[in-house]
């Protein structure tokens, strides 16, 4: 047996040497025909087919000047596995899945039931679960054909949209890591909206909310002006302005540059009456202008109350929306966390407390101005 082992092992050495490679070994690419895939975008198709629309990043040229359009390829199959592998086939190099870092859902795919995308990505070896996941109300191959260029990529788009949501506070950029977290958790999860914008001719991509999703199923979707209310009340989003309205000392530009939320229960005995969001914000005021600009302490306090005012409004819609249509918020997990002896009492009931609960918001807003050019010294802490 040992001698046929080492027969087999001087065979191989042999092939090796001779420039012979076998065929069971991994054959090499050239680099330069290897095409990255980006991003990955599904549509429904008839017949309960999906319609799969992939782009490449941006190609520079070798000489840094100008650039290649991206690459972007299409096809409809009855799986999303399918049509990838039959893109691959078709690309002018060899395309390859193992780049992806953003997925774009359209509205028809997502009312179908993302299941089927959620899974491929959790299966197949060369994606990611850090990719990052985006709904659209038009079809997700005209973001990812419509918003690129020469120069930028829908990738690009994609990513600077990612990046501006928590600071206009829309929103927040999700994974499908975490959008799988809390949809195991009580089948509630959000990922943001996506559209297009035209702008001098030209197509830009925006922002537009965020989706909501139970058991993989789109339930409606949150408008921008209620984003500000969902970050706060999850502790989401992080560094976003505020123009401040005060009617009778005038507009502020206001940095936010903390926030937290923390729920305390009220009960009685065993069952759950009262819950409040305690929430504590902290802002840099950026710009002032009308009477905010004799800054003494009676307009600061205005300006704090103000503040806490708008919050307060914002987070009790959102509040309402929570007790209509399901634990989006997920407090049931929160007040478990919170409230560990209780935990199987709340785990138990809470499908009963949650429609009849009564919400409260107390909003504490602290603002300070890190520099007055009229005195010369440094303010706030």
């Amino acid at each position: 047996m040992r001698k046929v082992a080492w027969i087999l092992c001087c065979v191989l050495t042999a092939n090796l040497l001779c420039g012979c490679s076998p065929r069971f070994l991994p054959q090499p690419k050239d680099i330069s025909n290897v095409e990255l895939v980006r991003t990955l975008a599904v549509d429904s198709a008839p017949k309960g087919r999906v319609k799969v629309t992939v782009s490449s990043g941006a190609k520079r040229e070798d000489s840094g000047s100008g650039g290649k359009e991206p690459l972007i390829l299409e096809q409809e199959a009855s799986t999303i596995f399918a049509a990838c592998q039959m893109i691959q086939k078709r690309g002018s190099g060899y395309v390859t899945y193992g780049h992806v870092t953003e997925c774009v859902i359209g509205k028809g795919a997502a009312e179908a039931g993302i299941d089927r995308i959620l899974d491929y990505i959790q299966r197949d070896y060369e994606m990611r679960l850090d990719t990052l996941i985006f709904f659209t109300e038009e079809t997700a191959a005209e973001i990812v054909t419509k918003s690129g260029s020469e120069d930028i990529a829908a990738t690009d788009r994609l990513q600077e949209t990612g990046k501006e949501l928590p600071l206009e506070s829309k929103g927040w950029a999700c994974t499908v890591r975490e959008f799988l977290s809390d949809l195991y958790d009580n089948g509630w999860a959000m990922m943001p909206v996506v559209r297009l914008r035209k702008e001098a001719e030209q197509d830009t991509l925006v922002s537009d909310g965020m989706a909501l999703f139970q058991e993989t199923s789109l339930k409606g979707r949150f408008p921008p002006e209620l984003g500000r209310g969902v970050c706060l009340l999850l502790n989401q989003g992080d560094m976003s302005y505020l123009d401040l309205d005060t009617e009778e000392d005038g507009v502020a530009g206001l940095k936010l540059t903390g926030q937290k939320c923390k729920w305390s229960a009220q009960w009685q005995g065993d069952e759950l009456t009262d819950l409040t969001a305690n929430i504590q914000v902290q802002a840099d005021l950026s710009e002032a202008s009308g009477k905010l600009e004799e800054l003494n302490e009676d307009v600061m306090s205005r300006m704090e109350k103000t503040l806490a005012k708008t919050l307060t409004r914002e987070a009790i819609q959102v509040l309402e929306q929570e007790q209509q249509v399901g634990d989006f918020l997920h407090l049931k997990r929160t007040l478990m966390t919170q409230y560990p002896m209780k935990a199987g009492l709340i785990q138990q009931k809470w499908e009963q407390w949650q429609k009849s609960l009564t919400f409260h918001v107390k909003t504490g807003c602290v603002i300070q101005q890190s520099y007055d050019v009229s005195r010369g010294v440094g303010q706030g802490a």
